[in-house]
């Protein structure tokens, strides 16, 4: 095995299995989804008669633009919780309160510190079971923000949860745990909302659940098209992905989970079909499996890797749930999907082998490059090879791309110099249960192998799940996730970002996270500035959360700069799994798994500035 370059990458955890989430190696942080934290002075309470169940009729909902950090945010509805219509300090109304089922009102009296907006905090409804508001019919993702105070209660007395179409949005709130009683107190989220209505729950979990007032804004987050999946069938979707081909035009493809055994698996690849340079955009999703009709998709498979080649047609590499050494490359022709070539094992590895860990790249000339692990119980090999047009050949590996270790997580991208660029991870077992990131050039004649020069690991730390990304600059990046164990400097789960340069690696700022959970395989991209859009999961804030908070960063040179005008998560993934990819405008693009209506869907998501 290759050593040294890298000092530092001790460990000690069992690599989980073969394409699941990485989890967390320290304990659940119990932290309450906060984006704004403001402070107000003592309340006195007193409430008023309980109101009638049932919501009122939604009035025409005000309209009024505001900027925000740069991008449009235009507030569709807001609401002044519990009190009548109100016009706050910067002129703006505030509609009596409506869209709610049950509870009751509270009204409060006295000033409020550190803010001019004493009157919305003056009222609120308690024991509430959700609020239904209008969007006018329109889907989109908009932006919800939530003002409470706490006017009397301890900590841990009064804790609740808020969903929004079913998925927790706010997995614990305790309003005076996180800023004290008689403190104002703001929720910042972005929700995906495909039917026009939003439904917010308020389920309590200690005493009952108290809002104040609210505002939902439209953003420049923007869905394409209806949720992705269930065409035919009723199953789970997972291992969203997304792809483009040369005019920028995206595919997306994802796993239905069509029954109780993990082989009954269907893969479902789609094409956009319109423009994405103008919105709204005009256009369709169309489903590469049903010609004349007649489903026909690739089936029975458990992985995949999806790219587009140089002439358009979508190229996925699958596994066969019955055939666990069989690694197929299968082409879209426009009517079927088309096997390239035999199926794949490595050289010298006979039946029994295991080919996994499945990555694609299109290479300069157009045509895909394969790269996977072939392993057995005693050992593996890396293995990369390109299309020819007619066949698949391994790039000689004379100095050895690894064999002999534990290896996986590959990630490949595509050099315009032609070369290949490998990401992956190598474990030692004995004696020192050691793990290493490798990163490997092919320069035409040989595989260079990059990460001997030494990536900014801070020492002690663990390293799971890189991802390479090559610029069309022809610079290289690669993003890690790094565990910090306790008692060593910024103690957690958090992904480091890499530039190579000249020789050396440089590192783009310090790790990023938000609850130090960082999970999963980052995702990025990078302009030809260096300037990297970064997207990642964290654990859920709590085990009944059972969803992965997704960020979205982007380096300006010199700090990590929010996307998209929030600072809290841009959507959640049930199962850890997400794609990302910049759209013709170099905006951020992604899919990833979700719900809607009930059903399990991947949704698709695109920046709209």
């Amino acid at each position: 095995m290759r050593s040294g370059g890298q000092g530092g990458q001790a460990g000690s955890r069992t690599p989980p299995p073969e394409h699941a989430p990485m989890p967390s190696p320290f304990p659940f942080a119990i932290r309450t989804l906060v984006a704004t934290l403001v402070g107000v002075t003592a309340l006195t309470s007193g409430c008023a008669p309980p109101d009638a169940p049932g919501a009122k009729p939604s009035p025409a909902a005000p309209a009024l633009a505001e900027q925000k950090e740069a991008l449009a945010e235009v507030s569709l509805v807001r609401v002044n919780v519990g009190g009548p219509e109100v016009t706050d300090a910067q002129g703006r109304t505030w509609s009596a309160d409506w869209g709610f089922v049950a509870g009751r009102t509270l009204q409060f009296t006295g000033d409020v510190k550190g803010t001019t907006e004493d009157v919305l905090y003056n009222s609120a409804r308690e024991g509430m079971a959700h609020y239904r508001v209008g969007l006018g019919g329109n889907g989109g993702v908009y932006r919800v923000k939530l003002l409470l105070v706490e006017p009397t209660e301890s900590p841990g007395a009064r804790v609740f949860q808020v969903k929004v179409d079913g998925q927790i949005y706010l997995p614990q709130v305790d309003i005076a745990k996180a800023v004290g009683t008689r403190t104002a107190y703001q929720a910042v989220f972005d929700v995906p909302v495909p039917s026009g209505y939003l439904d917010m729950e308020f389920l309590p979990l200690e005493g009952l659940a108290l809002l104040s007032a609210f505002e939902v804004s439209s953003v420049s987050w923007q869905p394409l098209g209806e949720p992705r999946g269930q065409l035919y069938i009723r199953g789970d979707v997972t291992l969203p992905q997304v792809a483009m081909d040369t005019t920028m035009r995206p595919y997306v493809a994802h796993l239905e989970r069509t029954g109780f055994y993990s082989n009954e698996n269907i893969l479902r690849v789609e094409r956009w079909d319109g423009d994405l340079s103008a919105s709204p955009w005009n256009g369709s999703w169309t489903a590469l499996d049903v010609p004349g009709g007649t489903p026909a998709p690739i089936t029975r498979t458990q992985s995949f890797a999806l790219i587009v080649d140089g002439s358009g047609a979508p190229v996925v590499a699958h596994d066969d749930y019955y055939s666990f050494e069989t690694l197929s490359v299968s082409r879209w022709s426009g009517n079927a999907w088309v096997p390239l070539g035999p199926p794949q094992k490595g050289d010298g590895y006979g039946a029994g082998a295991d080919e996994t860990s499945q990555a694609l790249a299109r290479g300069s000339d157009g045509q895909p490059i394969l790269g996977f692990v072939a392993r057995t119980f005693t050992g593996s090999s890396l293995v990369v090879r390109r299309w020819t047009g007619s066949a698949w050949v391994s790039y000689p590996s004379a100095q050895g791309l690894p064999s002999n270790d534990y290896l996986r997580d590959l990630s490949l991208a595509a050099h315009p110099s032609g070369g290949p660029v490998a990401a992956w991870m190598e474990f030692d077992f004995e004696p020192t249960m050691t793990r290493y990131l490798r990163v490997a050039h092919w320069t035409g004649g040989d595989w260079a192998m990059l990460s001997d020069a030494g990536l900014p690991i801070t020492p002690g730390s663990t390293v799971d799940t890189p991802k390479v990304y090559v610029s069309n600059a022809g610079v290289i990046f690669v993003a890690w996730n790094q565990y910090n164990p306790p008692g060593t400097a910024n103690e957690g789960s958090e992904v480091r970002v890499a530039r190579w340069n000249n020789g050396s690696w440089v590192a783009l700022g310090g790790g990023v996270s938000i609850q130090r959970q960082a999970t999963g395989q980052p995702r990025m991209f990078a302009d030809s500035s260096g300037r990297v859009t970064l997207l990642w999961a964290e654990l859920p804030e709590t085990p009944d959360a059972k969803a992965y908070p997704m960020y979205l960063r982007k380096w300006s040179g010199t700090s990590w700069t929010t996307v998209g005008g929030s600072a809290g998560p841009v959507a959640r993934t049930p199962d850890g799994y997400f794609s990302l990819f910049p759209d013709k405008r170099g905006l951020p693009f992604f899919t990833w798994p979700g719900t809607y209506q009930g059903k399990s869907v991947a949704h698709v998501q695109v920046l709209n500035p």
